[in-house]
């Protein structure tokens, strides 16, 4: 038995490190998780913090594209959506943030002027409200479950972490999720830009989707690799680690 364990988590590892890359252009590259999932990074530069990447989610099927965070800027994410239109014959349907913050929808009117339908969290409809941003054309108030091309999709509101406002999406089928900014990669170090963060909820929160999801396989976080399961406890420990430093 335990062999067998043994070879079915070395050919999860062995999926997870031979994913395929698909390179834009410099700034903005797509990696392969499933069949029709991929991980969109992207480069932007700031003043502060030079060039950095901040990761999204597409879910393609039937022609149709379903985007989960959007590039910094809007001109790079017309980049994207045209690569997605002129070499892999797909359209932008569908768009949804994480939260308020520009690595989540600094995008959005580009994917509008695609034709995408967009839908944020109505907290995260009223932090636009309040930071004078551009508004999604619906929302939804706790949990919005529905099906995309067949495609079971649950987004969920769960708790305050790195925003008071910050979502996930999950794929049941697939047991993949889009954590964003609330869940850590495992090479970081600490939880990052804290300006805006409700430390106080963040482990519950995290805890809460363990209690939800507890056979997820596969995270995409906000910044940096994606990863399993274990992003969420490296990512309690970080939130304790604070506190006992703070």
């Amino acid at each position: 038995m335990l062999s067998i364990l043994f070879v079915l988590l070395f050919a999860t590892t062995q999926a997870f490190t031979q994913e395929q890359k698909i390179k834009v252009n410099d700034d903005i590259e797509l990696i392969s998780l499933a069949e029709g999932f991929y991980m969109h990074t992207t480069i932007s530069e700031s003043p502060s913090s030079g060039r950095h990447s901040a990761n999204g989610l597409l879910v393609i099927r039937n022609g149709k594209a379903f985007m989960i965070d959007s590039p910094v800027t809007n001109e790079t994410t017309r980049k994207l959506i045209r690569h997605l239109s002129d070499s892999m014959n797909v359209q932008l349907v569908l768009f949804t943030g994480g939260h308020y913050h520009e690595d989540c929808i600094g995008g959005i009117e580009a994917t509008k002027e695609a034709g995408a339908k967009t839908f944020l969290s109505s907290m995260t409809r009223e932090k636009c409200i309040q930071f004078n941003l551009p508004l999604p054309d619906t929302t939804y108030d706790k949990n919005y479950f529905f099906s995309f091309e067949g495609i079971p999709v649950e987004c969920r509101l769960v708790g305050g972490g790195h925003t008071a406002d910050n979502s996930i999406v999950y794929f049941p089928e697939q047991d993949i999720m889009f954590g964003g900014c609330l869940v850590k990669n495992n090479s970081s170090t600490n939880l990052g830009n804290l300006n805006d963060a409700v430390v106080d909820q963040w482990k519950a929160t995290i805890e809460k989707i363990l209690e939800l999801y507890p056979s997820v396989k596969l995270i995409v976080p906000g910044h940096g690799a994606f990863g399993g399961k274990e992003m969420l406890l490296h990512t309690i420990s970080l939130v304790d680690s604070y506190k006992n430093t703070h």
